[in-house]
Formats: structure tokens, C-alpha cells, sequence
């Protein structure tokens, strides 16, 4: 039965990863329809749409009553992005040129993955903390909207490619319903390993994480060979944050989630991976292959330490 449960999680993380890389095409390409510009895909299109692997399983399991795989999924799908997946694309580029204005305006906004481990330090992320996540992504994300769109632009655009902007929709609706059967499916498994196993559900849902990343890595390898390194950098940031907000927000709405040791332990690697993402990109505006290195330590480290709790 084990290794049946595995198969099938493995086969829930290959149809999660599939069908959020399909969804994510499809709004990129109705973003354009919209004639946003490629600072505003990157940040609030795709960064947005990169979390759909984690809002999906985050909201089955919050519906299967066990919304601590959500949140263990989130935070440990921030900790990869911001460690073992932007290491591997600096180590790919040769190192990343961050551009100032990314520095100034979008970094420092990594500290928004702090204020869900802020809010669940009382031991529970309560239906009003959920409201709060939720507000918090809602303001930024409207800031961004101001700085870097145009709504009659917008109109526009969406007047002359009306046919591209269908057949998209069409396409992006029917992989983003592929991608919540899949997540029903993940979240089943999931728990059933962790019931066999007796670990907690927070540390299942950490390590399967890993697997919610594939669409943000992706991306990130396809910006590059496109010589568009902030764009994926973009998405990677943008991730993180939604997931940190609206994502977490969201399954809090569904169901309130119990704070546990597990949890404060993941949220608080989550904002030391923040803290050191940041400061490498700050440092002479470059992140280095060195560094992308030292990022990818830092999370082999990260899984020694989850495994290490459990063994």
C-alpha cells in the first residue's frame, strides 16, 4: 500500500506541475491581451499564477479538514523558492544583475513572509488573521497595479485580440480545473502517508513542497534563455508573496489552521530564507553563482533539520 501511495503522489505532483505550467502560460498570454507591461506580468501575473500548485492543495486539504498540509506545503514551498530554486537559476545565469529599481521597490516587501508566522504565533491562523493576510496582498497588490498599469490601455488591448483573449480563458480555466483534481488527489495521499508514517501533516506537506516549485523553476530557466533574468526573478519574489498573503489567507478563510511546533519551526526558516535571499540580492545588486550556491546549502540544510526532528 505504500509504495501504491507513492506512485500516486508522484503521479499528483506530475499532473499539479503540468497543468499549473499550462495555466501559467495562459494567463501570460492574456495578461498581454491586457497590454500589461512585463514588470506587472511578472510580479503580479505570473507570480500570482505560480502559486496556483499550493492554493490548490492548500484548499483541498483545508476542505479535507486538515488544513496544516497547507499551510506545511506553503512554507515549505516559500523555503524552496527562496533557496534551493533561485540558487539553481543563479548558478544557471552565471549569476543574476538585480536592477535597482527590483532592490528599492519589491524586496524589502519579502518581509510579508513574516507576518503569517507573526499572526499564527498565538497558535492558530483564525479566520480574521486570514482577512488580514488577504487585505495585506490586496493593498500591495493594488500599489503595484497603480505604479505599473492602465485600465483604458488595458481595454483597449482587450477590444483588439478579443478571439486570443477567449480561446486563452478557455485553455486556462480547463488546466486550473485539471490542477485542483490533481491537488484533491495529493492532499488524499498525503495525509495517508502521514497517518502510515505518523509524522505530522505540517512536515509531510514541507517536504512535498518541493514539487509545487517546478512551475516557478521553469519560468525562471525560460526568462534566462530569453536574456529576461528579472522576469523570473519577478515571479520567484511574486510567489512568495502571495503565497505568504492571499494563499495562506484564503485556506484560513476555508478553515482556521492550529499552530503547532512544526509549524513555528517551518515559518521560521521561511523568514530566515527571506532575510538571506534579500541580503545577497542587495549585495552589489548582483546575485552571485556563489551565493547560489550557499542558497542551495541552505536548504539541504533546511531538509536535514525537518528530517532530522522526525528521525
Amino acid at each position: 500500500m505504500a509504495f501504491v501511495d507513492l506512485g500516486l503522489l508522484l503521479l499528483g505532483l506530475i499532473l499539479v506541475a503540468k497543468s499549473s505550467e499550462l495555466a501559467v502560460k495562459s494567463l501570460v498570454k492574456i495578461a498581454h491581451v491586457f497590454g500589461l507591461s512585463e514588470f506587472t506580468i511578472s510580479f503580479l501575473v505570473i507570480g500570482v499564477a505560480s502559486v496556483l500548485p499550493e492554493l490548490s492543495l492548500g484548499i483541498t486539504s483545508a476542505l479535507e479538514g486538515t488544513p496544516a498540509l497547507g499551510l506545511g506545503i506553503i512554507f515549505g514551498s516559500n523555503i524552496a523558492d527562496l533557496t534551493i530554486i533561485l540558487g539553481i537559476v543563479a548558478i544557471y545565469a552565471g549569476g543574476i544583475k538585480v536592477e535597482s529599481k527590483s532592490v528599492s521597490s519589491n524586496l524589502p516587501l519579502l518581509l510579508l513572509t513574516a507576518l503569517p508566522v507573526a499572526l499564527i504565533f498565538d497558535g492558530e491562523l483564525s479566520r480574521l488573521d486570514g482577512a488580514i493576510l488577504l487585505l495585506a496582498f490586496l493593498l500591495h497588490a493594488g500599489r503595484l497595479a497603480r505604479e505599473h498599469g492602465s485600465l483604458q490601455k488595458s481595454i483597449q488591448h482587450i477590444k483588439q485580440h478579443r478571439s486570443d483573449f477567449f480561446d486563452q480563458s478557455v485553455i486556462a480555466v480547463a488546466s486550473i480545473g485539471v490542477l485542483f483534481l490533481a491537488a484533491y488527489l495529493v492532499s488524499n495521499v498525503a495525509i495517508r502517508i502521514s497517518q502510515t508514517l505518523a509524522f505530522p501533516v505540517v512536515v509531510v506537506g514541507v517536504l512535498i513542497a518541493l514539487g509545487t516549485c517546478l512551475p516557478e523553476l521553469s519560468f525562471s530557466i525560460q526568462s534566462l534563455r530569453k536574456n529576461h533574468p528579472e522576469l523570473g526573478l519577478g515571479d520567484i519574489v511574486g510567489n512568495v508573496i502571495t503565497d505568504s498573503t492571499a494563499t495562506l489567507g484564503v485556506i484560513a478563510l476555508v478553515q482556521p489552521i492550529r499552530g503547532s511546533e512544526s509549524a513555528l519551526i517551518a515559518g521560521g526558516l521561511m523568514v530566515a530564507a527571506s532575510v538571506l535571499a534579500i541580503i545577497f540580492m542587495k549585495t552589489g545588486a548582483r546575485l552571485s553563482k556563489r551565493e547560489g550556491v550557499i542558497l542551495i546549502g541552505a536548504y539541504l540544510a533546511f531538509l536535514i533539520a525537518e528530517l532530522s526532528a522526525i528521525f
